[in-house]
């Protein structure tokens, strides 16, 4: 998941072309794999950054809300 991370972060900066489109998915992948790596907060403040970019998308809104199931389940 590093390696992912690693790799949505330089895409996310690869072009100064890259339209805003692009930029967010960048930033949804580097959420999605924040959360895979049990780093929620970054992700939230990541994908966050994906709803500016791009607020016509609704799937950074979708992740947000599976960080909140996450954090609202009870420690095992």
């Amino acid at each position: 998941h590093q390696q992912a991370l690693d790799l949505f972060r330089q895409a996310e900066t690869s072009r100064p072309w890259i339209t805003d489109d692009q930029k967010a998915r960048a930033l949804r992948g580097q959420g999605v794999c924040l959360v895979d790596l049990d780093r929620l907060d970054e992700a939230e403040q990541v994908l966050v950054r994906a709803e500016q970019v791009y607020p016509e998308d609704t799937k950074a809104a979708k992740e947000l809300e599976f960080i909140r199931t996450l954090r609202a389940k009870p420690s095992s």
